[in-house]
């Protein structure tokens, strides 16, 4: 991957506070709207979810999943260049005694700090979005496709 098309891919991993998430509810798609936090590797998205949201109960353990990420559209004049990045995989929801909870709910309540008292709510639930490939469209006819391997920041990338 190019550096320009590496730096976007940091970019739409970072700016955005929010996904789009696709889910299959009673078998048609469903959409919502979530705030999320992305591991390191960038291969798994974190959304603490309450369970009276519709699109929660698509979130069942290996449920498949898409999301979307994208720059605000009126950073570009044109709604065709919107750069976006488009990701799909499953839901795992995470035990509160797992060994990735804990320091994932800190990168959570790191980047969202005033949702931090939602963790002591009984109908919230923690899932992490294990992506396995994506996406990535940088403008008009400008579309790669890619593994989980290359949502991974090189090394040159975080330096």
């Amino acid at each position: 991957m190019n550096a320009d098309l590496a730096r976007l891919l940091a970019e739409l991993f970072t700016v955005p506070k929010t996904l789009a998430l696709g889910v299959v509810l009673e078998g048609a798609p469903y959409l919502g709207l979530l705030p999320f936090a992305v591991s390191a590797d960038r291969t798994t998205a974190y959304v603490h979810v309450s369970r009276l949201a519709r699109h929660t109960a698509g979130l069942s353990r290996g449920a498949r999943v898409c999301a979307l990420l994208h720059l605000e559209p009126s950073s570009v004049p044109d709604a065709l260049q919107i750069p976006r990045l488009i990701l799909s995989g499953v839901a795992e929801p995470l035990d509160p005694g797992s060994p990735e909870y804990k320091p994932a709910r800190a990168l959570y309540e790191e980047r969202f700090p005033g949702m931090s008292a939602t963790f002591s709510l009984g109908d919230f639930v923690f899932v992490a979005l294990r992506f396995e490939r994506g996406r990535l469209v940088s403008g008009f006819a400008k579309v790669r496709d890619l593994t989980a391997a290359d949502l991974v920041p090189e090394r040159t990338e975080s330096a």
